[in-house]
């Protein structure tokens, strides 16, 4: 018996949830994307609960990969507005001219 099979791409941003059901020898594996629930039927059993994990960490790391990368960024640029505040004081106290600062501020910005 040779059956038909359907390919659908679902981005993982999109993926709400993921869940398995297993009988003895098969399951099914069932996916949450918005309003459409898609199954996939009669997968190995030990297949279902090694999908379902993998999704659901690739999902967990997709999120905290962005959360991190943005905490990385937010700290480097306090750190750089940090020290420009800390170049202006010198400059206004005196200790810095308009040329050492401007030499300064380029340095810590990268120019």
């Amino acid at each position: 018996m040779f059956f038909g099979l359907k390919q659908i791409f679902i981005d993982l941003d999109k993926v709400n949830a993921i869940s398995g059901e297993a009988g003895i020898f098969f399951g099914k594996i069932i996916i949450q994307d918005g309003a459409k629930i898609h199954t996939i039927d009669n997968v190995f059993k030990k297949t279902v609960v090694r999908f379902t994990n993998k999704v659901r960490d690739a999902i967990e790391n997709r999120k905290t990969g962005i959360t991190q990368q943005a905490q990385e960024n937010f700290a480097a640029n306090e750190a750089i507005i940090s020290q420009l505040e800390r170049l202006v004081e010198l400059k206004n106290q005196g200790f810095l001219n308009d040329e050492e600062f401007a030499a300064q501020k380029a340095r810590i910005l990268g120019n």
